[in-house]
């Protein structure tokens, strides 16, 4: 492909421009006869700072640096066989942090949805309690409201009330003011003994 002869040719500004352009970007994973891909070619170039550079560059844009080539080696054991070993420790320690982060992005992903699986328990929760009280709150208004069917027994089998001494006293008092002065008269002769007279004497 176009990216492996980029690549072959040690051409990196070719290879970041036809990686990142938006219309048809290459495949950065293309392979060529022998199982190459762009990684194993360049671990073979050579070394130095900007051949570090431009292998984790490939790797940053998700080529695979496990990839196994038609010897079954990896672009690291690549570049340990044809010298460059500072390179093949460097690719060694970029992949790994790619990984490492990844697993940490993969992580962090999962907390979220946990976090927001949480958080629409409590709200449900909320929203039930709340749906309680109100139902609460209602029953105890509605209670006020309607006659207590306890109390109205306990109204029934109340004991009346006996009349008060003092005002039996006070309506014997007012009916003998009531009486006229004749007819008290007539009582009190009425109540007095019969009177006999004497013995007559024969």
């Amino acid at each position: 492909t176009a990216l492996l002869r980029a690549v072959q040719a040690k051409k990196f500004d070719l290879v970041q421009l036809m990686v990142e352009r938006r219309e048809r970007p290459a495949d950065i994973n293309a392979v060529n006869n022998a199982r190459e891909n762009a990684l194993h070619i360049w671990a073979k170039q050579g070394e130095g700072k900007q051949y570090q550079a431009t292998a984790e560059y490939l790797l940053e844009h998700n080529i695979d640096g496990h990839a196994l080539n038609a010897q079954d080696k990896t672009p690291k054991e690549v570049a340990l066989a044809a010298g460059h070993r500072t390179l093949a420790v460097e690719i060694g320690k970029k992949i790994m942090r790619i990984e490492l982060r990844g697993q940490m992005d993969a992580e962090r992903q999962l907390l979220e949805v946990e976090r927001r699986q949480m958080q629409a328990q409590m709200e449900e929760m909320q929203r039930m309690m709340q749906a309680m009280r109100a139902g609460q709150a209602g029953g105890a208004a509605a209670a006020g409201a309607a006659p207590s069917p306890v109390a109205g027994q306990m109204q029934f089998f109340a004991p009346a009330a006996p009349p008060a001494y003092a005002a039996v006293v006070a309506g014997s008092a007012a009916a003998r003011a009531a009486t006229p002065p004749a007819e008290e008269a007539e009582l009190s002769e009425d109540n007095e003994p019969e009177k006999k007279g004497p013995s007559e004497h024969f």
